[in-house]
């Protein structure tokens, strides 16, 4: 079997695994992201006629705004969502290591600075995989180098991706069917054999045809599928493109760090694709749609009711749709067949509403907007956000595995090897580095730690009037670095032990000089005072 014919099986076999989860993502592109509906249509001209299906919008906004949420708290632009630690030592130990600190915040920055770039488009991917894992439970995003070794960030629908996990559970094979024109085929791959299809289309051909190509990215430990490669690939990571029309491998390449991420909200045992919040409320969704349907309904025949007109000479079936006209012989007025009162509206608002707050607890919107109330107090604050965090922490936790920490190790790959990033010391491996989050959410989480250093302050301070060596206990030293830890603040603003250890030298010296001279100013004064007295 040749590597062509493998890579097309296994697509297959991954497409039927997928399926069990296609109905359920059909519903949900349905009711809450009609815009990404091509689990069951293509055609881009109907996606106003599948908005107006929504009849209720609450799901969608709540996808909106889990989504900026999420966006603006884990990853936003304006914050220092991550910070790079060398492995195998902590947060601390690199902070009492200030030159070292320092390199690390300076290739932050230089990070930053190409994720900010304007030729980068990674706060836009993340948005839309933010929108992804909210409806459907799985999200990829793709990370790649164009022709002058700029990153960019493709988001893929997955409808038309395939993911297998490994042996530990994690997303380790990606897999994807791409339409092309020969033309396209051709400006991707010049100068390569790349099938029939391709190279002996026909002028009309190269912008008409569409050719159906298979991209693979699979780890170097998949022996089947290696013992198939034309050549051996020196990498953790294989990506192989094939023209599935002709069966021929098109290009074959390898990757030091994985290049897709298929991160999932939450995941349940032998699945591979995730859950999501609207998986989670997708009961209540079906139902407030149809609960919005009967109620409009009842409001059109209070508005427009039908009637019955009298007709000695025609006899109608009842006709009770809003503005319907039904014929009957006897009556001598029309008569609505609908009495006023008989429809309560009201009794419907108050079960959608009741439907409609369980799906913005689904998608968390509670906790992330403020409710109206007057001034809280700091305590009130705290309690909320610790309500949000606890919530949250457990998704969050599987993000930064899933996502982040594969995002920012392919980043620096990326940007190593085009040599944007700075130099390192003396004995420090830029592929060393690891990842420490300190987005707002985990900021708000280490502000815990520094609220209670302030409130163990708050405490102690009353005591001090009763005993002076009450703060000894207390090293304040360790205290200035924790509130930093806690603050997440820039390592530039600490001076170096040496700094502080020659500012403190300076500062005794002073001092003693001073005491030496109020010794001596005071030694002066005793002996004019002795002097003139023995006179």
């Amino acid at each position: 079997m040749s590597l062509a014919e493998a890579l097309t099986e296994r697509y297959q076999a991954l497409v039927e695994q997928r399926s069990r989860f296609e109905q359920t993502w059909k519903l949900i592109a349905r009711y809450v992201l009609p815009r990404k509906a091509s689990f069951y249509e293509t055609d881009s001209s109907t996606n106003l006629a599948r908005e107006r299906q929504v009849l209720d919008s609450t799901a969608p906004r709540a996808l909106e705004l889990f989504s900026a949420f999420m966006h603006s708290s884990l990853s936003s632009p304006a914050s220092r969502w991550f910070e790079l630690v060398p492995v195998g030592r902590t947060p601390e130990e690199v902070r009492r290591d200030i030159p070292l600190a320092r390199w690390l915040d300076d290739l932050r920055q230089a990070v930053m600075t190409e994720l900010t770039a304007g030729q980068t488009n990674i706060y836009t991917a993340l948005h839309e995989l933010y929108i992804d894992l909210g409806a459907f439970g799985t999200a990829v995003v793709y990370v790649d180098q164009d022709e002058n070794g700029r990153l960019k960030f493709q988001n893929y629908h997955l409808a038309t991706v395939v993911l297998d996990e490994s042996a530990g559970g994690e997303i380790d094979t990606f897999g994807r069917k791409v339409l092309m024109t020969p033309r396209q085929a051709r400006q991707k791959w010049p100068g390569r054999t790349i099938g029939r299809a391709v190279d002996e289309a026909t002028p009309v051909e190269m912008v008409r045809r569409r050719v159906e190509f298979l991209h693979f990215v699979f780890p170097s430990t998949d022996e089947d599928l290696v013992d198939l490669l034309p050549e051996p690939v020196p990498f953790p990571w294989v990506s192989v493109w094939v023209n599935v029309e002709d069966q021929v491998v098109v290009s074959v390449a390898g990757y030091r760090e994985k290049p897709f991420m298929a991160p999932r909200w939450l995941k349940t045992r032998q699945e591979v694709y995730g859950r999501s919040p609207a998986m989670t409320v997708i009961g209540d969704i079906l139902m407030v749609n149809r609960m919005a349907a009967t109620v409009l309904r009842g409001a059109e025949k209070l508005v427009d009711p039908p009637l019955l007109i009298p007709d000695g000479a025609l006899l109608s079936p009842l006709r009770a749709f809003p503005g319907g006209i039904s014929y009957s012989d006897g009556q001598i007025q029309p008569v609505p067949l609908l009495p006023p009162g008989a429809s309560r509206i009201e009794l419907g608002d108050a079960l959608i509403e009741k439907r409609q707050q369980a799906i913005r607890e689904g998608f968390f919107v509670p906790l992330f907007i403020t409710s109206e109330s007057p001034v809280m107090t700091a305590t009130q604050v705290m309690q909320i956000t610790d309500e949000r965090n606890r919530a949250t922490a457990p998704m969050i936790t599987r993000l930064h595995h899933e996502l982040f920490t594969p995002l920012l190790r392919r980043i620096l790959s990326a940007l190593e090897d085009a040599g944007r990033l700075p130099a390192p010391p003396a004995g420090v491996d830029i592929r060393g580095i690891d990842v420490e989050f300190t987005s707002p959410v985990i900021a708000s989480q280490r502000m815990q730690s520094g609220m209670a250093i302030a409130r163990l302050f708050e405490l102690v301070s009353p005591w001090y009037q009763v005993d002076r060596g009450s703060f000894d206990w207390l090293d304040t030293d360790e205290v200035v670095r924790a509130l930093h830890l806690a603050t997440g603040a820039p390592m530039n603003v600490l001076n170096t032990r040496s700094h502080v250890e020659a500012v403190r030298r300076k500062r005794q010296e002073a001092e003693d000089a001073l005491v030496a001279q109020q010794q001596a100013l005071a030694a002066v004064e005793a002996t004019a005072k002795l002097q003139a007295a023995q006179k």
